[in-house]
Order: C-alpha cells, then structure tokens, then sequence
C-alpha cells in the first residue's frame, strides 16, 4: 500500500454490484484492506451522483459506459483520484489523455475475455452461414411443415478462407477453432506487422496453444486480405485509424457473397453502408455482437432477413468471463496500493 494512504484504507467507488454472485468472496476479502463504496445494482450510476462521490475517491472500479472519464470532470472533481481500473478489454470511451495528464492510471481487463469472445465470434459465424436466426424465427411463426430440400439453405465453411483482421489474442484463438473446428483457411491483416511483408501475402506457421501450429496466410494490406476472403472476422483494437475500416471502398472490392463477423467495436464498420451492401447481395451475411451507436440499432440491420444474426453485445456474456473480469479490477486496484 502507498505511503501517502498509510494509516487509513484507501477510498474505492465500485460504480456497479460485482456482475455475478462468484465474486462476493474476493470483494468481501478486497474490502479488509480499502474502504469501498457501491452503486445500485442493475443501473448505471447517475452522473449527478458520480460528481458527488468522486472527490472523495482514491480509486474508482468503472464500466465503459460511465461518463466522468473526461477532461471536464477529472479535473474539477477527481483531485484525489489515482487509479480507474475499468471492465472491459476496450477503453476507446474513456478520455486515457486527460487522465494521463492528471497523472490518473487506467487500466483494462484483456485476456480474460478471449475465450468467451472468440466462442461468440465463431457462434456468429455459423450462426449466418447457415441461417440460424431466420429459421428459429421461421420455426416459432409456425412456418415448418416438415423437412424440405430447398428451404434456408446456408453455405459450409469448411475450406472457405476466414480473413481476420487484428491477430491479437482473441483473433489468434479464433484462427484455431476456425481451423481444427471447421476445416476453415485462415487468412490475416495487422497494421502492426503486415506491412513487413516482402510479398502480398506469405505463408507462416501461427503457435497455438496445444503446442501445434497452423498455417496461416499474412496478407500485406487489408484490400489483399477482403479479396481473397470468404468469411471476414473483425478483432482489431478501436482508436482513431480503425474507425470505419470497413466502409463503401472496401466494401466494393470484397467476393461477391461475403460473410462479415464483428466482435470487436461496431465503429469498425460504417452501418449504412454495410446495409447497402447486403441489399445488393454483396454482403450474403452477418454476424454482429456490436454495434456503430449502440445500444441504438440501424433500423436497416433489424429490416433484413436471411443469413442475419444480431446479438446484444454478449461477447464476455458468461459466467466465467464476467466473475475473472471483475476479479482483475480488483487486483488492478490492489496492485496499484
């Protein structure tokens, strides 16, 4: 623990009840060394109540969609804050320059959430492929009479080329339940490392972890990569270069007949045009866990039939992933002191 907290517990604002009933025990053990404070649960903490809260507060444990993270309100109100230990791999909604400068950590939950995330992305996969949400919705109205030939026929991934985009953890793990689940040839683009690339595209061995590893494609530049693919999987970090990397040009050059699957930041892709795509049957189907203004839905997405699936933002949606994020927020916290 710091020296300038010695003699009294450090003083710690949970924004949000722990999300499942797993962590009790932690919190219960993370509250012998600070002085914790909890908002409601099942509702996001009203701004008015943060600004209240916040002055008195060494450390906040946050979600992304608390709004006190800017410039504006650390400043005047966050004085004594040292530490925001936030849920969520991502913190593309938090303002990290205006803590930076007020000398305010931040920390994220990465890691933790691949396993559940990449479950999601191949779900979402299939899911569109094979027309799962049309024919439940086909099924529930009544509409099944009994088998037939010609009905919500989908397509096999099995030796389609599955583009990813971002091999980072979670893109890394899908590439290996794509190949040893589907039979897929995987494909891949980082702005980190493609452009090292002597070729448009070579051939690397990826390490997996079951001590194997696969043959994957790393492709020079994203349009090398929406050529050749079949399937195309997003898992690239949110910041300003990847905002709308998907739009009406690349749109344009992608197979005829693509399937897109986003799991990452809906701002990834630019919805309209993503809509127009689909409409004029570029774009066969769509797995999508996140949305370009979420909660809000294009009216668009939620028109269309067909290879469509659309989840609410479910990607760490599990017991596991929700009780070992939380768990890390504390640890970020207890590390820090």
């Amino acid at each position: 623990m710091s020296s300038e907290n010695s003699g009294k517990k450090p003083r710690v604002l949970i924004t949000r009840p722990g999300p499942v009933p797993e962590v009790n025990e932690s919190l219960k053990n993370f509250e012998k060394d600070f002085e914790v404070t909890v908002g409601k649960d099942d509702e996001w903490m009203k701004h008015e109540r943060l600004i209240e809260l916040l002055p008195q507060m060494d450390a906040i444990i946050s979600h992304s969609y608390d709004t006190f993270v800017n410039h504006e309100t650390l400043s005047q109100h966050g004085k004594n804050l040292k530490i925001i230990a936030n849920f969520g791999a991502g913190y593309e909604k938090l303002d990290t320059k205006a803590a930076e400068k007020l000398g305010i950590w931040v920390t994220n939950t990465p890691d933790v959430v691949t396993t559940a995330t990449s479950d999601i992305a191949i779900a979402l996969l299939l899911a569109s492929t094979r027309k799962m949400s049309q024919s439940e919705s086909w099924l529930r109205k009544g509409s099944w009479k009994g088998a037939q030939l010609n009905e919500n026929l989908g397509n096999d991934p099995k030796d389609k080329v599955l583009g990813i985009i971002g091999m980072g953890k979670i893109g890394k793990a899908v590439a290996v339940k794509a190949t040893y689940g589907l039979g897929m040839k995987i494909a891949y683009f980082n702005r980190s490392n493609s452009k090292d690339n002597k070729s448009d595209v070579e051939i690397e061995s990826l390490p997996t972890e079951f001590n194997t590893t696969i043959q994957v494609s790393k492709c020079k530049d994203l349009q090398t990569l929406l050529k050749m693919s079949d399937y195309i999987s997003v898992h690239c970090t949110m910041n300003e270069s990847s905002q709308y990397l998907l739009d009406k040009d690349q749109f344009q050059i992608m197979k005829d007949g693509v399937y897109i699957i986003n799991t990452a930041r809906g701002k990834v892709i630019r919805e309209s045009e993503l809509v127009n795509a689909i409409r004029s049957g570029k774009v066969k189907g769509v797995g999508l866990d996140v949305f370009e203004d979420e909660p809000k839905i294009n009216p668009g997405l939620l028109e269309l039939e067909g290879s469509i699936t659309l989840l609410p933002h479910i990607g760490t949606a599990t017991v596991e992933s929700r009780r070992d994020m939380f768990e890390l927020q504390l640890n970020n916290v207890k590390q820090f002191f």
